[in-house]
């Protein structure tokens, strides 16, 4: 009886070394709300649009929408999305387009509310290696005929500032100053959506 107790005071000492050591990890789950730029564009059939011979999957790679490819995408808690213009114009577009946004995770949706009423499916939340996170969703392209599947990454605000000589800062301020005069504003023109 007397080794018995020995071993059972042994392992309840051991089991009390082990209990104190573990920590609990919280593990962060990845949140729609933040600021994103894109990474890339693919489509499932390869495409020419600059007319240079060469044929792509990723749209990013075609020369001619540079102005599509700098912009970012602000999703707010207050489900607004907010589309910045990036450094290089698209023509005539606004520089700055505000849409309220309904994300649905169990059906994995985003339907932005503009005039176009926008649906993006498979939208998928995660990390990257470089523990930033990550936006992907996919959307049919009537430009394109085909579904193209957006792959986003956050971005660091204070680092856009000083990317883009402040043209993000004045975009941005104009919008947190209260000027929504530009909601509902031609989102599709700005995000090239046809």
């Amino acid at each position: 009886m007397k080794k018995y107790k020995i071993i059972l005071g042994i392992a309840l000492f051991i089991s009390a070394l082990t209990s104190s050591c573990t920590k609990e990890v919280q593990v962060l789950e990845p949140k729609l709300t933040g600021l994103y730029n894109y990474k890339s564009a693919i489509v499932p059939i390869a495409v020419d649009l600059d007319g240079n011979g060469v044929f792509n999957t990723d749209l990013t790679k075609e020369s001619g929408e540079e102005c599509v490819w700098d912009n970012y995408w602000d999703w707010k808690n207050n489900n607004e999305v907010v589309l910045v213009e990036g450094g290089v114009a698209c023509g005539t577009s606004p520089a700055m387009v505000v849409a309220p946004y309904v994300y649905d995770p169990k059906n994995k949706t985003i339907t932005i509310k503009n005039s176009e009423g926008q649906l993006l499916t498979n939208v998928k939340l995660g990390y990257n290696d470089n523990y930033e996170q990550t936006l992907s969703f996919t959307h049919f392209e009537n430009k394109y005929n085909q579904n193209v599947t957006y792959y986003l990454e956050s971005v660091n605000p204070r680092n856009l500032v000083l990317q883009d000589n402040n043209i993000l800062d004045k975009k941005l301020s104009t919008y947190y100053t209260g000027d929504k005069s530009l909601k509902e504003s031609i989102f599709n023109k700005v995000m090239c959506f046809n």
